[in-house]
């Protein structure tokens, strides 16, 4: 009976197979919400390590207002060899917009104790790039500010797109890369869950590629690398023959008779 059983839903669960494998091995079961600005509360901060043993620190955030009300949202920042640099700075900049300042590596996590206890409410951006979705700290939000949100989008109402700047990537832009010593182009196709890699699609093959690593591609404009063809020259004008070169054209043609 369970072989039937897996037999009659094989076909659906063979579809989605992949997709809910991937975010298995994340970790991460959560919900995907409408991208926006919110009102959240930060109930829980803590550093953990990833399935793969990376440092990760993961804000837990509760929604404060509007139709998610009471729900949570996991956002997570992960140190992972590849983007170490880049991974520890997003940690070390969220724990400045939560209002303390840390001088070395060690001071994390007395600095994430006492942001669990002081469950601050902050105004939290949720972006979505490709299959994942992650959370931008806008501000610490204090006295009445943490009561209402004057002069800032309702909730869920979309945020404007930031002023794209030369070396914006996202997905479906073109981009180039180097590879083992080869420049290629492609189109980015998703981000990974921590948004420092990405997957381009070049020909039929997805390459695995550092965020920081890739070029924007311009699209250039429709003149540049082609060559303008100059326009031919007016014809000269053919000068008339003078009486004088008539005559001697004639003698010559004689003279040639007579040698004949």
């Amino acid at each position: 009976m369970e072989q039937n059983l897996f037999k009659k839903h094989a076909k659906l669960m063979g579809t989605i197979w992949k997709k809910a494998k991937k975010q298995a091995d994340s970790g991460s079961l959560q919900d995907i919400y409408e991208d926006g600005r919110y009102k959240m509360g930060l109930v829980d901060a803590k550093a953990i390590e990833s399935q793969k043993g990376d440092f990760m620190v993961v804000l837990s955030l509760n929604f404060l207002e509007g139709e998610y009300i009471g729900k949570t949202k996991n956002v997570f920042r992960v140190i992972t060899p590849e983007n170490a640099e880049k991974g520890l700075a997003r940690i070390i900049l969220d724990i400045n917009k939560l209002g303390y300042e840390i001088e070395e590596f060690e001071q994390i996590e007395s600095a994430l104790e006492e942001i669990r206890e002081a469950r601050p409410v902050l105004c939290v951006t949720l972006k979505t790039r490709g299959e994942y979705q992650d959370g931008y700290i806008d501000k610490l939000l204090t006295g009445e500010e943490a009561e209402n949100l004057e002069d800032e989008p309702a909730s869920g109402e979309e945020v404007p797109e930031p002023e794209p700047t030369e070396d914006t990537v996202d997905v479906g832009s073109h981009v180039k890369f180097d590879w083992k010593g080869e420049e290629l182009e492609g189109e980015i196709k998703e981000f990974y869950e921590d948004n420092t890699k990405a997957k381009v699609k070049v020909g039929t093959k997805l390459y695995p590629v550092k965020v920081e690593s890739l070029s924007l591609v311009k699209e250039e404009d429709p003149k540049d690398g082609v060559e303008d063809v100059p326009e031919e020259p007016e014809e000269e004008p053919i000068e008339e023959e003078k009486p004088v070169r008539k005559v001697i054209k004639k003698l010559g043609k004689d003279l040639k008779k007579k040698k004949k």
